[in-house]
């Protein structure tokens, strides 16, 4: 048995492919299928619960870890071939979509967290050593 077949665009690739047209509850797992996007991109789709043939596919995207979420509410189906769809179109979304910016201070990028913006201006927590040093 082969898993099912899912179309990517340009710039995707499948980290790994479980998904079978199948309720066996040996395949019914958390991790059935990671699809990688441009801009650390991901789609995850898992079974839950784990092993049960009356659970559910469950699809999320995160960008950079998985804290990061995308989509306000996982994508949920009991259709693999729906998994597959909706695989595919997320992926064009997400591959032709900028899901980022980068904020810049004095020409350093700084991440996501780094900035204090409690204040009405910004103040970046990072500075660059010469900057550190020019103190």
């Amino acid at each position: 048995m082969n898993p099912l077949p899912i179309s990517l665009p340009r710039g995707a690739t499948v980290v790994f492919n479980s998904l079978y047209d199948s309720r066996e509850p040996i395949l019914l797992t958390q991790d059935i299928l990671l699809v990688s996007l441009p801009n650390n991109t991901f789609i995850d789709v898992g079974w839950y619960p784990e092993h049960d043939p009356k659970g559910t596919y469950c699809l999320r995207v995160y960008q950079d870890d998985w804290q990061n979420q995308l989509l306000a509410e996982p994508i949920r189906t009991r259709s693999a071939h729906e998994v597959a769809k909706q695989v595919a179109q997320l992926a064009v979304r997400y591959s032709t979509e900028t899901t980022t910016s980068t904020t810049f201070w004095r020409g350093v990028p700084l991440l996501p967290g780094v900035i204090n913006t409690s204040c009405s201006s910004v103040w970046p927590l990072l500075y660059s050593a010469k900057e550190l040093q020019d103190a």
